[in-house]
Order: C-alpha cells, then structure tokens, then sequence
C-alpha cells in the first residue's frame, strides 16, 4: 500500500494543452478579414492544426486539368486577380489556359456551397526560371472570367497589400522574429499524399539569412527570406523559404514552397 502512495504522490499531472491566441480582425477593413477571427496555437507540432471557418477567406484553391482535386494554393489580390507559385503551372499549357479553375469561399474543401471560377489568362513572372531548386521569382498571376462580388459574399475577401516606401531595403524586411502564418490544404508531412479537407495553419517565425540552416537553401537573400520553427530547443531548425518580392507593393501573402504550396501571411 505505501508504495502504491508513494507512486500516486509522484505522478505527474499531464499539461492542459495550449490555449489558441486570437488575432482580433477590424471587420469594416475591405481587406484581409473574415467572418471569424484567426486563432493561432502556439505549437511546434508539424502539421499545423484546423484553421477556423471563414478565419481565412482570401485563400483559394488551385484546380488543375479539369479536376476537382487540390494542387495549389493561392490568395485573392482583387475581385478578378488571383496570386500562386509560377512552379504550379510549369508543367501544363498556359497560353491558353485550360482546364484551370479557382475554388473559393470555404475552408472545407468539399464545401458544397465553394464558389468556382476558371482561369482565363496567366501571367507568370518574367524572370522565372522553373531551374530544379532555383525558386526566385516563382509567382504568376491568374486572372479569372468572372469577377468574385465581395460585397454580396462575407464568405470572400481579397488580401491586405500594404505600401513598404523607401529607405526600407528588401533585406530588411520583415525583421527576424516576426510571426507568420503558413496555411493551405497540401500535406501534412514530407511524403505524405494525404490532402487534408479543413484549411491547415500553423505558426513559423522569420529566421535571419545567415542562419546555417536557412544559407544553404537561400538563393537570393534580396528575393528570398527563411522562416521556420525552432525544434527542440536543440539549435535545429524546420524552416521554409519565401519570396520576397518588393516591386512597387509588399504582398503580405508570399509564395512559399512547403511540401505542397502553401501560403504565408503575417498576423502581427
């Protein structure tokens, strides 16, 4: 009997799991929010976690070849402009576009009530190179044949584009530490061929360019930053690469390539 006392006494009471932090959304904005606040848990579980419905409306659906199936994921620029990886479309005719469509309005995939539009025209960056592990300059736009209607839909809003003015150079920006979201329907895992139905988000933080890790993937740091999560507390990092485009705009939805093209977008 003591020693089963004694066993009670040191048994350690299992941590209550972490509580999601809310991002609170001006919803008057006409861009970046949705129905739902975004609710991010803190976790270095890989994978990420369950995005809230209608937390993330400007995120779409990349359909190829005629398909009901996910290939990429994008974000809603405008009501007739749809931002993506130039390296989604490397490998199908684009001039014209066929068989291409946008699935929007849902964070179900399966959705029944997902709003469709088919790509008309595309236009891929010029100087995309679509060179295996060279991923500069890997954006396109689509266009698509009908416009999406924000103001009868609360389901759909385009994304936050944001002025970033001189003297603020490329390499500057965002500062190591900030908080990002990465979100999109791709796999869960490396090899995975699982495509999850719920819109996935988890939480990565930019991590400076000359980082080990991040330098050996980076090739351009004027292009390209490196965000990720520290594993383990061990000094080893999971870490992604984004392209960093600063034309006349910083598009707060940046292109990155994990696994299966998911998107990036900051929350504070």
């Amino acid at each position: 009997m003591e020693s089963v006392i004694n066993r009670s006494l040191t048994t350690t009471t299992p941590r209550p799991p972490p509580t999601p932090t809310a991002y609170i959304c001006n919803k008057t904005s006409s861009c970046g929010c949705g129905k739902a606040d975004v609710a991010l848990t803190s976790s270095r579980i890989v994978g990420g976690e369950n995005a809230i419905e209608n937390s993330w409306p400007m995120i779409v659906s990349l359909r190829l070849n005629k398909t009901t199936s996910h290939s990429c994921g994008g974000t809603i620029l405008s009501n007739s402009y749809i931002l993506t990886a130039a390296h989604c479309l490397r490998q199908i005719s684009i001039v014209p576009p066929t068989g291409i469509t946008i699935a929007a309005g849902m964070t179900n995939r399966s959705d029944p009530l997902q709003i469709i539009r088919n790509v008309d025209r595309i236009y891929m960056h010029p100087s995309y190179t679509s060179m295996p592990g060279d991923f500069r300059h890997d954006i396109a736009l689509l266009h698509i044949d009908q416009p999406f209607l924000f103001e009868t839909n609360s389901n759909l809003t385009k994304t936050c584009i944001h002025r970033i003015d001189p003297p603020l150079s490329t390499n500057e920006y965002p500062k190591n530490g900030t908080r990002l979201s990465v979100i999109g329907w791709g796999t869960l895992r490396s090899g995975d061929r699982y495509l999850p139905e719920i819109l996935q988000q988890v939480q990565v933080f930019t991590i400076d360019n000359e980082e080990p890790t991040c330098s050996d993937f980076i090739n351009n740091t004027e292009l390209q930053f490196c965000a990720g999560l520290l594993e383990g507390g061990k000094g080893s990092y999971s870490i992604s690469i984004f392209q960093n485009h600063l034309i006349t705009f910083f598009v707060f939805q940046i292109l990155v390539k994990v696994y299966l093209k998911v998107y990036c977008i900051y929350v504070s």
